[in-house]
């Protein structure tokens, strides 16, 4: 789920970011999300497979964080 925080908010820098992105990033570092593999793996060229998969899952993603859902 970071890595598609990371990939859809260009490392939580766009102007579309928002408040709820931030929050979601918070939550998931606090579960034991780790930074260095995101910009592992954001550093090097993903494949179209995993770009999609990315924005599949971004999309299609509903799910409810400690009662709050995103």
């Amino acid at each position: 789920m970071m890595l598609g925080i990371y990939e859809d908010t260009g490392s939580l820098g766009f102007p579309s970011t928002t408040v709820d992105d931030y929050l979601a990033a918070a939550h998931l570092l606090s579960c034991g999300a780790k930074l260095t593999q995101v910009s592992d793996i954001l550093a090097k060229d993903l494949t179209s497979g995993q770009i999609s998969c990315c924005t599949t899952c971004s999309r299609d993603a509903e799910y409810t964080i400690r009662g709050i859902e995103w």
